[in-house]
């Protein structure tokens, strides 16, 4: 199969998706960059979801999954291959103190759902972007909790079998896990909170809110924050220090309100972040003698 016979194979099974040819990814991804991909498709059944991926993988067909696109830095360049995008996978159910999810559900809705249900624990995910699948993939933190610390079964699919690991069980880092690079598909994430005062989680939840939105860009095009923290030092501080707030390559710009995060100011292309991003390294290196180390993934 090519990516032609998939997408044949699709309409004849009438899978219930959007399927979508020679596609700008500017319009699957936080920045707004990319050029254009052969196929994306928007998946919004899970069965369906496991079957299209059983069969690219068994075919061999390029493909990549993305939900929000929140850290993902695609490339100017043409992708021969099939996007999966996963942000109608969102169905859930909350059962007790759990709130059992779908891969696609975005970080946001999983945090008022947990608000609706009197559930303490995802306050400070409140604002994120993202989804359930990508946060915890990249096991993503803010103000000092990570997502995996609130999983209790992860749901994932790997060599075409469906296979369930334990939160507490699943190697994790800083902005990373063992998911990274393996191979295995993220399907449906079990979340165990605890019950608590509503108007108290909501104040905590408005209080993160208040603080993201007072430190950093939110309301640009961004990927989020490009470079990972040390374990002495902050990225965001050293770029500070070395004036590069408001520096600007062709249409991309060190934020003037963060210097950890890069915006689209002015229609920017992919080529222009990542030089960007390079030269930040590179003055870094000279001056600190730090290697920053990307918490974006690049993909080409």
């Amino acid at each position: 199969m090519n990516v032609n016979d998939i997408i044949n194979d699709i309409i004849l099974k009438k899978l219930d998706v959007c399927i979508y040819r020679d596609l700008s990814l500017k319009n699957i991804n936080a920045i707004r960059v990319g050029g254009k991909a052969n196929c994306v498709i928007f998946v919004k059944n899970l069965k369906h979801f496991i079957y299209i991926v059983k069969n690219v993988v068994k075919y061999n067909v390029p493909y990549k999954i993305v939900g929000f696109g929140a850290n993902i830095l695609f490339s100017d360049n043409y992708y021969n291959g099939i996007i999966i995008v996963t942000k109608y996978l969102d169905g859930y159910k909350v059962k007790g103190e759990k709130i059992i999810c779908e891969a696609g559900l975005s970080l946001p809705r999983l945090s008022q759902i947990a608000i609706n249900n009197s559930l303490s624990g995802l306050e400070s995910f409140r604002i994120l972007p993202g989804t359930v699948a990508g946060s915890v993939y990249n096991n993503v933190s803010c103000f000092e909790n990570d997502i995996l610390s609130f999983a209790e079964n992860i749901i994932y699919l790997e060599d075409n079998i469906i296979k369930t690991v334990k939160g507490k069980d699943v190697e994790k880092f800083y902005h990373g896990s063992e998911f990274i690079g393996s191979g295995k598909i993220i399907l449906k994430v079990v979340f165990k909170l605890k019950y608590g005062n509503k108007n108290d989680i909501i104040i905590k939840t408005d209080e993160f809110i208040r603080k993201k939105k007072s430190s950093q860009p939110l309301n640009e095009k961004s990927l989020g924050s490009v470079f990972k923290r040390g374990e002495n030092y902050f990225p965001a501080k050293l770029i500070d220090e070395l004036g590069f707030k408001g520096y600007k390559i062709g249409g991309a710009e060190v934020s003037v309100k963060h210097a950890g995060f890069i915006i689209n100011k002015n229609n920017c292309s992919s080529k222009d972040i990542k030089e960007l991003i390079n030269l930040i390294k590179a003055k870094v290196k000279e001056e600190y003698n730090i290697n920053l180390q990307e918490e974006i993934e690049y993909f080409e």
